[in-house]
């Protein structure tokens, strides 16, 4: 069950963390990874306007031949994006429990004190990498 990518957005839409695993096909350069997170910040605001439930929370999976990508959001408005393999089915457990690593060793930390800058904590990366070597 390979996962790929795994990208944080913050409420603005600007990239806040990236990172790619082993099996990964595509080198990105810093800037392409922006512009991909600021696109997929744009498709969860267009598919939350465009939604016929009231209050729908936008995307939250799309599934392609190749590849399967699922979006979590906070209640701050963090959105939370992972790539995976396409018969990767437990994406949303993934990104749960990428969520609680978050919280323990991101939000917690008395050093990291803006959630609109970049994320720069090696427990978070070292946590993050020991979770998807579980999936």
């Amino acid at each position: 069950m390979p996962i790929y990518s795994v990208f944080i957005v913050n409420k603005a839409g600007g990239m806040i963390y990236s990172v790619h695993f082993e099996g990964y096909r595509k080198n990105f350069a810093d800037n392409d990874c922006m512009m991909l997170c600021g696109y997929l910040y744009a498709m969860f605001n267009i598919i939350s306007e465009l939604s016929p439930v009231p209050g729908s929370s936008g995307l939250q999976e799309i599934q392609a031949p190749q590849c399967r990508l699922a979006c979590f959001q906070t209640m701050t408005g963090t959105k939370f994006f992972v790539t995976g393999s396409h018969d990767e089915a437990g994406l949303r457990a993934f990104l749960d429990e990428l969520y609680l690593i978050f919280v323990h060793y991101v939000l917690k930390n008395p050093f990291y004190e803006d959630l609109e800058q970049p994320i720069k904590c090696n427990l978070f990366a070292e946590k993050l990498h020991a979770l998807v070597a579980r999936f």
